[in-house]
């Protein structure tokens, strides 16, 4: 009975002064599903518009953050105090976007194992000793499927290693671990 009435209403407020009586059941019926598909449209729209301005403020944000620290400016890992060294326990970014952090070789070691862990997207890791890393400045390079990666150098103490980690898909939760023997 109510979806009748409200049919009816639609009716009334499509045909104008039409009567109810000029309108058949299907006309009535066509136009209650329109409705309903305009307002679920609707909702959809709404809930896109939402996510793609959560979308645009997480992407402004590793922007700024790839903007505050160009080139060589890269974030210091913590001073090593054994033979690993959490340099961070949360990696995120998105396709095409670095990450890239310092390492200081502890005294008395010789070789540096540079390794990543994550169970979201995929990246590809680069070390390089005592400069800047990009895609054709590194001295070594991981590129396996999804987040899990490692390089080993031989190194001298005191050596600085520039760490960059390139997305290749969306990936979050990634850690990255130096480990000095």
């Amino acid at each position: 009975m109510k979806k009748c009435k409200y049919a009816a209403l639609i009716a009334i407020a499509i045909y104008g002064q039409h009567s109810i009586a000029e309108v058949d059941e299907l006309t009535i019926m066509q136009h209650t599903n329109q409705a309903a598909k305009k307002t679920t449209i609707g909702a959809q729209a709404d809930t896109h518009l939402k996510l793609s301005k959560q979308f645009v403020n997480i992407q402004s944000q590793v922007i700024s953050h790839t903007i505050s620290h160009p080139g060589a400016d890269y974030k210091n890992s913590t001073p090593p105090t054994g033979d690993s060294t959490i340099i961070t326990s949360r990696a995120y970014g998105f396709p095409g976007f670095w990450q890239r952090y310092s390492y200081l070789v502890p005294t008395g070691k010789t070789s540096v194992t540079i390794s990543t862990a994550g169970s979201q997207g995929d990246i590809s890791l680069y070390v390089n000793a005592d400069g800047a890393v990009t895609q054709t400045k590194y001295d070594c390079q991981s590129k396996n499927p999804g987040s899990n990666e490692s390089c080993t150098l031989a190194v001298n103490a005191g050596q600085s290693l520039q760490i960059g980690l390139l997305g290749i898909v969306s990936y979050d939760w990634v850690k990255l671990v130096a480990t000095a023997q």
